[in-house]
């Protein structure tokens, strides 16, 4: 093979060459008397013969480049993988689930991994130096890093994880500490498992689990993580075997404020929002609230009492409306206090179908009984109205709770309590479905040629300041 440095060079074909040329049209014997034959033509002819591209002699070519040849190496050429891998806060690099020592290398500098078969290679990422060679481990999760290497001392990642692991609790991160004290910076990886059971699963049983594996001096996550789930598995368990109460109608809860502190709260509203372009109510009078809807989640002791807004308070009409249809105005908001996240369920298909025929039949007659006047009236109050989307109770999804009052929603969704010139007050935790309720009662409302108007807490109560 003649090859030059700054070219591709040429290949000879030697075994074509031979069969084209020593051996053309000859027959042998024998494979020693062809051999033999071989030698002397390759003496004689070919290292003599002059090479036809480069112009000099074949001998004298490979006499130049036999000082420099080497001996083919006793061992196979070992096929490998290489990746670049970061040095992580334990001194290690992350290969196939196990971990390597890689010092001299920094933590958080890049090293070059080589995966062989049976073993692991780590170079410096730019003078390719060898720096470690490990036995590839083949058991998931095993750290290869010599007790006198593990780095003890803590880092910003260590206060990050003991920080987190006490706001889930004092067990918590005591276990955390005495799993850092243990393994020093190489139990951080087991910390950060227990810090995400948090995320997952209430602060509680995590809590438990851990109290449990120190008494039984079981520093490992996999035994936190199988105690946590278990705990959990056992509340669940509890809840589904609870007696599901009843949820009556109820004029007596705490959460329900006395109707003269409603009364004085919307007649604050009103005179504030009399000048607000219609985005509150106009001055009304201020009727008792006569009927409430209360929803009670567990037996267990209420929490401390909220300032919460009726859903549906409807107001008699001081003034005429702008067509034929005279009725009640009502004003919706949603019960989340100021700055919490509201919900709402989504899950409506699993529902739909599922609702009194008479809620059915009255939507759709109400629908169905529009002319042309009458639909531009009802999508001008709906747009005038604030809801952000015509909701029914037809898609509510009354699966994820059934503790929740279904008839005495339905019986709201009539419109009965605006007749009687009653209130109508939802009451209940966050992500219970009221909002839902309401702009379906609401969206029934415009429906049934009444006006409208929602608006959430938060904006309510910055509009009566």
């Amino acid at each position: 093979m003649q090859c030059a440095l700054d070219s591709k060079g040429s290949v000879e074909n030697a075994i074509q060459h031979t069969q084209g040329t020593a051996l053309a049209g000859r027959r042998f014997e024998t494979l020693e008397a062809q051999n033999e034959f071989l030698r002397h033509w390759e003496e004689n002819w070919a290292s003599k013969r002059i090479h036809g591209r480069a112009r000099r002699q074949v001998e004298a070519m490979f006499q130049e480049e036999k000082p420099h040849l080497r001996p083919l190496p006793v061992s196979a050429f070992r096929y490998f993988t290489e990746a670049v891998r970061t040095v992580c806060d334990d001194t290690t690099v992350r290969v196939d689930s196990s971990y390597y020592a890689a010092r001299p290398a920094p933590i958080s500098s890049q090293v070059v991994v080589r995966i062989y078969t049976s073993t692991i290679e780590i170079r410096d990422h730019r003078a390719q130096a060898l720096l470690r060679i490990h036995s590839r481990m083949a058991r998931p999760g095993s750290v290869v890093l010599p007790n006198n290497e593990r780095p003890f001392n803590p880092s910003r990642q260590t206060a990050f994880l003991l920080l987190s692991a006490g706001s889930i609790g004092p067990q918590t991160k005591a276990l955390c500490q005495q799993m850092f004290d243990t393994e020093g910076r190489v139990g951080q990886r087991a910390m950060w498992g227990i810090v995400g059971l948090s995320r997952k699963y209430p602060a509680r049983p995590v809590e438990q689990a851990c109290a449990h594996a120190i008494s039984n001096r079981i520093y490992r996550y996999k035994h936190v993580r199988a105690t946590v789930e278990r705990l959990f598995e056992q509340a669940l368990e509890q809840v589904e075997a609870a007696p599901q109460l009843a949820l009556p109608l109820t004029q007596d809860h705490p959460l329900i404020r006395s109707a003269t502190e409603y009364g004085d709260l919307f007649s604050r509203a009103v005179r504030h929002g009399a000048g607000n372009n219609g985005l509150l109510p106009q001055p009304a009078t201020t009727s008792s609230l006569q009927s409430a809807l209360v929803a009670p989640a567990q037996p267990r002791p209420a929490p401390a009492p909220r300032a919460l807004l009726p859903l549906l308070t409807p107001q008699p009409e001081t003034q005429p409306h702008d067509d034929d249809h005279a009725g009640n105005r009502t004003l919706l908001a949603t019960t989340a206090p100021v700055g919490c996240p509201r919900h709402a369920p989504d899950a409506r298909a699993a529902g739909a179908g599922r609702q009194p025929a008479l809620s059915r039949d009255l939507l759709l007659d109400s629908a169905g009984r529009t002319g042309p006047r009458q639909s531009r009236l009802i999508e001008r109050r709906y747009q005038q109205s604030g809801l952000e989307e015509k909701l029914t109770l037809a898609e509510f999804d009354w699966s994820f709770n059934p503790k929740l009052p279904r008839q005495s929603s339905f019986q709201l969704h009539t419109l009965g309590f605006i007749a009687a010139g009653e209130n109508a007050l939802l009451i209940g935790k966050p992500g219970t479905g009221k909002s839902h309720i309401a702009k379906a009662i609401g969206y029934q409302a415009i429906l049934q040629s009444h006006k409208v108007q929602y608006i959430e807490t938060d904006d309510f109560f910055i509009a009566t300041r």
